[in-house]
């Protein structure tokens, strides 16, 4: 459980986030889940490699800690939904912080979250302001483009190694610009096709033909 995703007790007001300390920030989300924490690490445009590199380095996707960090993550990405969505987060979140971002891209244009969780979430920060004649059509083209990626992140592009170079380089250039077997004119002056080995193939079904009819 994240403690202050279930409060509604606190002002919006932000708390002091100077100076930058990302490391502090996110020991104090990862071991406790602090308000103050997940607040400032979605305020700040760095913090994003922060918890990537965090994230990346707790292998353990099954535990609390691990989980608190992912949803600020999920926090700080939802704070830049006026732009398209960081593929690279989103990536690194599980199935319940994608479905607060997509909550979120909604809740953004007036919609009420039906999700308690999501509601004691968004209710800390200015943008949510629900309009009871909210509907689909408060949708911009950004939003429609930033709920795809979120349902389904692209993959990331697989790294080359250098025994990954292209399968054209491993091979000859002179194996790779052999012209086709050129054709040849028959007696009727039309082309065969064949090279010289079907030629041969062909006289020496001819001389069988040949000593048949004998």
């Amino acid at each position: 459980m994240f403690p202050w995703l279930v409060s509604t007790s606190l002002a919006i007001a932000a708390p002091t986030c100077a100076p930058i300390d990302h490391a502090a920030w996110i020991e104090a989300v990862r071991a406790k889940g602090e308000e103050a924490a997940y607040r400032c690490l979605a305020t700040d445009d760095g913090s994003s490699a922060a918890l990537l590199a965090a994230i990346a380095a707790d292998t353990d996707s099954s535990t609390g800690s691990h989980r608190r960090m992912q949803r600020a993550l999920a926090i700080h990405v939802m704070q830049r939904l006026d732009a398209p969505a960081d593929v690279t987060a989103l990536r690194a979140l599980n199935a319940s912080d994608r479905r607060l971002l997509r909550d979120a891209v909604h809740a953004r244009r007036g919609r009420a979250s039906p999700i308690p969780e999501h509601h004691s979430v968004f209710e800390k920060f200015d943008w949510y302001d629900p309009n009871p004649r909210f509907t689909n059509r408060a949708l911009t083209p950004l939003d429609q483009d930033n709920l795809v990626v979120i349902d389904k992140p692209p993959r990331a592009p697989r790294a080359e190694s250098p025994e990954d170079a292209p399968a054209r380089e491993a091979v000859p250039e002179a194996a790779r610009t052999s012209p086709r077997p050129a054709s040849t004119t028959g007696a009727c002056g039309c082309a065969t096709g064949l090279g010289a080995s079907g030629l041969v193939w062909l006289a020496g079904l001819w001389a069988v033909g040949s000593r048949r009819r004998r």
